[in-house]
């Protein structure tokens, strides 16, 4: 598992805005962001979501994360200021 980020933001229409841990270096070859629809995993290592959307500047990106229907929405609150991982 690899860390995606850190949690900075619920949405109403059930997305969180996660912005990227690694600050990437754009002339290194260690580039290499996730892609759209990767899987998206909390501490537990329960799936949450899929990546929806890529935001930002390559060397520090945001995510925006769809979040399964299956997670309560009193879930989503404990995942504010909390890393999320990804395979």
């Amino acid at each position: 598992m690899k860390i995606l980020g850190t949690v900075q933001h619920i949405t109403s229409h059930r997305n969180i805005i996660v912005s990227g841990d690694e600050k990437k270096d754009i002339n290194k070859k260690s580039l290499k962001l996730p892609v759209i629809n990767s899987i998206v995993f909390d501490r537990k290592m329960n799936r949450i979501g899929k990546v929806n959307d890529i935001l930002g500047p390559v060397t520090n990106p945001y995510f925006s994360v769809r979040i399964s229907k299956n997670i309560a929405d009193e879930n989503l609150r404990e995942l504010k200021d909390s890393h999320v991982y990804v395979k």
